[in-house]
């Protein structure tokens, strides 16, 4: 891949502790980053944007709290203000589930989808328990992860 001036671009996609770096053109570098092994990657990026990788799983109910929803999603706060506010999907629409209250952030999305399914399987008393030790009162944590991500 060449820009606009034929300079040659590379686009480099390193997984350090947790964050996932992305990087673009060539220029404004090089910077030297130490690896294992008394290797160096050499890195002459434009810009590098670090995001969080991984995913959420988390549970909603209604205002009885007869009602329990699990999903998973890779913004948990998109997803719940989708929920409360918009169609977050055909089932919470239905039966009014808008109450954030437990959620559980994993490094990759295939570990948040393997605890969803899990969390499904579970039954309800179970999925009380797991409520319960994380928010024991089951009051609404829409407002508390508006400061998170």
């Amino acid at each position: 891949m060449t820009s606009g001036r034929g300079q040659r671009m590379t686009q480099m996609n390193l997984y350090v502790e947790g964050y996932f770096y992305s990087g673009g053109a060539l220029e404004n570098g090089p910077w030297n980053l130490p690896v294992m092994g008394g290797l160096n990657i050499i890195i002459t990026f434009v810009k590098i944007i670090i995001m969080k990788k991984g995913g959420y799983v988390y549970i909603l109910t209604n205002k009885n709290k007869t009602v329990l929803y699990t999903g998973v999603t890779n913004s948990i706060k998109k997803r719940t203000y989708q929920h409360k506010f918009e169609r977050g999907s055909i089932f919470t629409s239905r039966y009014n589930v808008t109450n954030l209250i437990y959620y559980d952030f994993l490094p990759t999305i295939v570990e948040a989808i393997a605890r969803e399914k899990a969390i499904k399987n579970m039954s309800r008393e179970k999925k009380e328990k797991l409520i319960n030790s994380f928010n024991p009162t089951w009051d609404d944590l829409y407002e508390m992860i508006l400061d998170q991500e």
